[in-house]
């Protein structure tokens, strides 16, 4: 039976007291399969930012988002994170000069404030519909082929296998009403099983840079994917 390790490395967790909302942890494990580390993230309220390949293991980083203690378990060890907030007791209480009033009167009983709050209210809500009407026609809304052409236009060298899985997925779940984003794969209109294997082998390739895939190989599959979709008539 593999022993499972996990340590923190040197990171906020280390460097800092607490660590607070969407600070960055990072841990080495050794002893647990990648497939199910993946897996256990799904169902946590910690994300996965990387997950990194080395001789002994892997290095993951970690976020979270959530105030309180968020547990996760890796292989037969459980990691809890507490999580602090980036606000304190002192921001709770916004305007603390004003907790003791006294006696004092801050206000004229004989002043029209409904009407004059109305009537700011008013002004600022006329002005909002006029901006929103003046700029509505200015905003475009991309269709999915748009939007699926937008980012293979702006495919970047270092995260262009992470672009590329959410382009096909996410183009794939407007088409059809899937939840492939979601890891949800299922063989639907001109999507076959060799399509979703490859699917599924791009989506696992953006947490590490084993088994590098080549570029162009892997664009031309994509848009092969794209323009099967795009021809169905059914949808």
């Amino acid at each position: 039976m593999k022993k499972i390790v996990i340590f923190l490395l040197i990171s906020s967790l280390l460097l800092a007291k607490d660590i607070n909302v969407g600070d960055l942890v990072r841990i080495h494990i050794s002893g647990v399969e990648k497939d199910k580390i993946i897996n256990e993230f799904k169902n946590s309220d910690l994300q996965l930012e990387n997950l990194e390949k080395t001789d002994e293991g892997y290095i993951l980083s970690i976020r979270g988002y959530k105030p309180g203690d968020s547990s996760i378990t890796l292989g037969d060890k459980k990691l809890t994170l507490s999580i602090k907030s980036v606000l304190d007791e002192k921001d709770n209480e916004i305007y603390p000069h004003l907790t003791d009033n006294g006696d004092t009167l801050l206000y004229s009983q004989n002043f029209p404030y409904q009407i004059v709050v109305g009537t700011i209210l008013g002004i600022l809500s006329l002005i909002y519909l006029i901006k929103t009407f003046k700029f509505r026609k200015k905003e475009k809304i991309l269709s999915p082929e748009e939007k699926f052409r937008k980012i293979l236009a702006e495919l970047s060298e270092n995260d262009w296998e992470f672009q590329l899985s959410m382009a096909i997925r996410e183009y794939i779940d407007k088409k059809y009403q899937t939840h492939f984003i979601n890891g949800k794969y299922e063989v639907i209109g001109m999507i076959n099983s060799e399509d979703i294997k490859f699917v599924n082998n791009l989506d696992r390739n953006k947490f590490s840079k084993e088994n590098q895939l080549l570029k162009e190989e892997t664009l031309k599959k994509v848009i092969e994917i794209y323009e099967k979709i795009r021809g169905d008539q059914n949808v």
